[in-house]
C-alpha cells in the first residue's frame, strides 16, 4: 500500500500523534469545509491525533481542499490522493502512512461532536477491545418523508444502540461498528491487511458490506467489538438519499456484499442455499417494521425484494471472484 500522490510535509519534531484519523473524500469539495473546521476543533481538544485525508479520485475541487488543509497545519494534517476511486482503497492508503497505533475512520459526510476521539480511545484502552464504533445520528436536509420508517435508518448509515457502551462482538453484521466513525487498531490493521478493496463505496455504487466483512476477520482472530455511545457524530442524509430510486439500489447491493461476505466465509454452497431461503420469504409480504405505516411498509417490501435480487447477483458475481474474496477468509 504506497501512497499516492502525498501532499505536505508533517514537521512532527516533538509530535508522536496516539490517534491517526483518516478520510476518504470523493468529490466533497462544498461540504469538505465544514468537516475540516469540525475536525480541527477535535483535534485540538484530543491534543495528540494527526488527521489524513485522502482525496478518492475525485473530479471536482476536493483534493485543493485538502491539500490546503495540510498547507495550512502541516504538523498534523496529511493529504493524499488516489487515482482510482474507493472508499476501502483510500482507507487503506491512509493506513499505509498513519503512525498512530490507534487509527479512527470517518466518512466525508458526517460531523464529528466534541469529544468523539477521546471517546472512541478510551474504548481501546481495554486491549482486547480491537475495533470500536460510535453513534451515527442522521441529519436531514428538511423534513424526513412520512415513509421513513425505522428498518429504513440503517440503511441510510444510522447507527444507535443506545446510550450504554456494548459488546457486540458475538451480535451479527447488523450491529457491528460502522465505518462513518470506527476505531481498530493499527497492529491489528496491519496483520490483517486491512480493509478488503471488493467491498466498501465507490463511484456510481453504494457498495458496503465493508464493516461486517472486516469486523468478521478480526472476531475470528479473537478480538472484540465494542459500541461506545459518547462518540457521535452527525451524517448529513441530501434529498437525493429520500427516494425510492436510491433506496432500492441501496438494498441492491447490501444483497450483493451480503453475498460476497457469505461466499468469503462460509463458500459458494451455502451462500446458493440462502438465496433460495431469503427469495422464498421476501416475496411472502413479511415487514420487517410493525409501525402502522402502508406506505413504507409497501416501499420496505419493494426494497427487500431488491435485496434478494441483489443477492442472487452477487452469488453469480463471487463465483467469478471465489479466489480473491476466500484469499482472507482463512
Amino acid at each position: 500500500m504506497n501512497p499516492v500522490g502525498a501532499v505536505g510535509t508533517y514537521r512532527s519534531v516533538g509530535f508522536a500523534p496516539r490517534l491517526s484519523v483518516v478520510v476518504p473524500a470523493h468529490n466533497r469539495a462544498p461540504r469538505l469545509p465544514a468537516l475540516l473546521a469540525a475536525l480541527r476543533a477535535e483535534l485540538d481538544r484530543h491534543g495528540a491525533a494527526e488527521l489524513i485525508l485522502v482525496d478518492s479520485a475525485s473530479a471536482d475541487e476536493t483534493g485543493r481542499v485538502a491539500a490546503a488543509a495540510a498547507a495550512s497545519d502541516p504538523a498534523r494534517v496529511r493529504a493524499l490522493r488516489v487515482d482510482r476511486p474507493g472508499a476501502c482503497r483510500a482507507r487503506n492508503q491512509g493506513l499505509a502512512v498513519a503512525r498512530a497505533p490507534l487509527v479512527v475512520f470517518l466518512d466525508d459526510d458526517v460531523l464529528p461532536r466534541p469529544g468523539c476521539f477521546a471517546a472512541l480511545e478510551a474504548a481501546h484502552a481495554d486491549r482486547r477491545v480491537h475495533a470500536a464504533g460510535g453513534r451515527i445520528v442522521l441529519r436531514f436536509e428538511g423534513v424526513p418523508p412520512s415513509w421513513l420508517t425505522t428498518p429504513f435508518v440503517s440503511y441510510l448509515a444510522g447507527y444507535d444502540l443506545g446510550d450504554w457502551p456494548r459488546d457486540v462482538t458475538g451480535d451479527g453484521d447488523a450491529l457491528v461498528p460502522r465505518s462513518a466513525l470506527m476505531s481498530v487498531r493499527r497492529d491489528v490493521l496491519d496483520r490483517l491487511g486491512g480493509f478488503c478493496e471488493l467491498f466498501g463505496p465507490r463511484a456510481g455504487r453504494p457498495m458496503v458490506g465493508d464493516e461486517p466483512e472486516l469486523c468478521r476477520r478480526i472476531v475470528a482472530a479473537g478480538g472484540r467489538l465494542l459500541y461506545v455511545p459518547d462518540a457521535v457524530v452527525d451524517h448529513l442524509v441530501p434529498a437525493t438519499r429520500l427516494t425510492e430510486a436510491y433506496l432500492a439500489q441501496r438494498f441492491f447491493y447490501q444483497g450483493v456484499t451480503e453475498a460476497f461476505t457469505d461466499i468469503r466465509f462460509a463458500g459458494v454452497r451455502a451462500a446458493w442455499t440462502r438465496v433460495g431461503r431469503g427469495l422464498r420469504h421476501r416475496a411472502a409480504g413479511v415487514s420487517w417494521d410493525g409501525v402502522a405505516n402502508a406506505e413504507g411498509n409497501a416501499m420496505l417490501e419493494r426494497c427487500r425484494r431488491r435485496q434478494s435480487l441483489g443477492y442472487a447477483a452477487g452469488c453469480v458475481v463471487g463465483l467469478l471472484r471465489y479466489r480473491a474474496l476466500r484469499r482472507l477468509a482463512a
